[in-house]
């Protein structure tokens, strides 16, 4: 793989009301994932002679905190969760059953996560950044199409300085990533989000040589744990390919 030996994978919501069973297909995944790969963290040590996996969860949906957070505990793993702070309650009374129910991507529509908090509260992301299983990245504050709705110093001011201001205000932990919504970036955008961030992660389908490089693909894990299977060599040499394909485009 000519040294692209880091993949690294984005998830969203694993519990969803009408697919009961996607607990067990994550467990599996994350069971398999475990025994087969180094799990790491931004910064990690990679094993240059395996493949290292950094598991990504967009959104901080609160079946993290219920669900995905104790099977990291259970299996050892480490995973980055990327928060949108604008959405972040202090605590909540709301039912677990009621907070489950909203179903991604729905989270952030008609004041949602006011009513229904359907995401992780500030209470619950301090627990976990103050583990060994979890760290926070910001996720902006408005969870924006960045690239084209940054429109002054402010929202930059608002939007990527912020938001890391409230997160370790919030749980005493340092932040490091920042993981762009939407995949949204531009090149000018992330030279100025760097300054900030060592690490910033987009969408884009294809692997990594290290973390050196300061931003970092992301390949879209849904099919792989909905399906119980992991990525064949054919689709390995496609996200290799399309490493140098995005270089090339500058993306």
């Amino acid at each position: 793989m000519l040294n692209l030996n880091l993949l690294v994978l984005m998830y969203h919501k694993i519990v969803e009301p009408l697919s009961p069973d996607f607990i067990a297909k994550f467990e599996a995944h994350l069971d398999y994932l475990t025994k087969n790969f180094p799990i790491v963290f931004p910064g990690d040590k990679l094993d240059a002679k395996r493949l290292n996996i950094c598991l990504t969860f967009d959104d901080a949906y609160c079946d993290f905190y219920s669900h995905v957070f104790p099977l990291l505990q259970r299996y050892q793993a480490k995973a980055i969760l990327a928060v949108p702070t604008k959405y972040i309650l202090d605590s909540t009374e709301v039912p677990a059953q009621t907070r489950l129910a909203v179903p991604y991507p729905n989270g952030m529509d008609n004041m949602l996560y006011q009513s229904h908090v359907p995401f992780c509260t500030w209470e619950e992301l301090k627990i976990m950044a103050q583990s060994a299983n979890v760290t926070l990245a910001s996720h902006s504050h408005s969870h924006l199409h960045l690239a084209r709705e940054l429109r002054s110093e402010q929202d930059f001011e608002r939007e990527i300085i912020l938001s890391k201001h409230i997160l370790e205000h919030k749980t005493d932990s340092p932040v490091s990533s920042f993981v762009y919504p939407y995949g949204n970036f531009s090149r000018s955008l992330d030279k100025k989000v760097n300054e900030t961030y060592p690490h910033t992660f987009r969408i884009g389908s294809a692997l990594n040589r290290s973390w050196k490089s300061s931003l970092l693909y992301r390949v879209d894990a849904t099919p792989f744990w909905q399906e119980n299977r992991f990525l064949s060599d054919v689709e390995l040499n496609r996200y290799t390919k399309q490493f140098y394909w995005n270089r090339l485009r500058l993306k």
